[in-house]
């Protein structure tokens, strides 16, 4: 898949930066990617949809190659200033576009179609990090009282985690040996090395600052279940059936609530499209195929 860089600059200055596909006229997939990744992780998921559709993808707020932004935008800013840099980029028109997204940034993607009602013929979240609201309420009493840290298990692993290794290779075999990459492929291990990481002063270190990750872990969406409620295209929702229990019962409520949801469960983790990159774009393939 032949790539070229695409840059935006919001008008706080910052630039958010992604890559596009060698664009052919084809429906587009706008895809954006976790917390604490970068859209270029899932090359290995987008090989397997190259031949079918052109992508874009743009790295979030102080991800991959985006620079970060001071005070932590939060993530309907993030999902905005995601939505305005694509649509600057001229390849939203005259054409079907579909909103893909895995994580933080499937529930991006759906506070963004939500939004911008006319901007997408449907989505497929891959595995959203969906909270049910009882726990966004009591996410956001903690925070208010400073206790985020203490409460919040993801928040303290991801303080504590590894920053800086001497090259990529090193980066590779530090992520074989940890619990939540064991079943990833060497591609998507490798694409992690080189999309989620950057050169510094200690060869190369992490891209996504832990801070800003952290900060996203202990923050929460504004509206998300009226976006549930009232998004207006077609939503597929897959979810690995070994992923996180409150997000698979969300999902689950969700397509109860809206007859335009619909949540299907695979065998894998939160992060099964960089454990079986094929079986997810056949996912995505079949979902927007049900949608016509």
């Amino acid at each position: 898949m032949h790539l070229h860089p695409v840059e935006q600059r919001h008008v706080d200055g910052s630039v958010i930066r992604g890559w596009a596909s060698e664009q052919r006229g084809l429906p587009l997939l706008f895809f954006l990617h976790g917390n604490g990744f970068a859209g270029g992780v899932y090359s290995p998921m987008f090989d397997h949809l190259a031949d079918q559709f052109d992508i874009l993808w743009f790295d979030l707020p102080g991800h991959g190659a985006s620079d970060n932004v001071t005070p932590f935008v939060g993530w309907n800013d993030a999902a905005e200033r995601a939505h305005c840099a694509a649509v600057a980029t001229g390849l939203f028109s005259g054409r079907s576009v579909y909103g893909i997204g895995h994580s933080l940034g499937g529930v991006l993607t759906l506070l963004s179609a939500h939004r911008h009602p006319q901007t997408y013929k449907s989505l497929v979240l891959l595995d959203p990090i969906l909270f049910p609201a009882p726990m966004v309420v009591a996410a956001r009493i903690v925070r208010a009282m400073g206790l985020t840290s203490w409460f919040n298990p993801q928040v303290k692993a991801t303080i504590r985690r590894r920053q800086h290794w001497p090259d990529h290779a090193a980066v590779v075999e530090h992520l074989r040996r940890k619990s939540v990459f064991r079943d990833w492929t060497d591609e998507s291990l490798q694409c992690f090395a080189h999309y989620a990481t950057s050169a510094s002063d200690h060869g190369v270190s992490l891209a996504c600052h832990p801070q800003t990750e952290t900060d996203f872990f202990a923050a929460m969406p504004d509206g998300l279940w009226r976006a549930l409620d009232r998004v207006q295209c077609p939503v597929t929702m897959v979810m690995g059936q070994s992923s996180y229990p409150f997000a698979l019962r969300a999902a689950s409520a969700a397509a109860k609530r809206n007859t335009l949801l619909t949540a299907k469960f695979v065998v894998g983790s939160h992060c099964f499209m960089l454990e079986q990159p094929e079986m997810a774009a056949q996912q995505i393939i079949a979902a927007i195929e049900a949608d016509h």
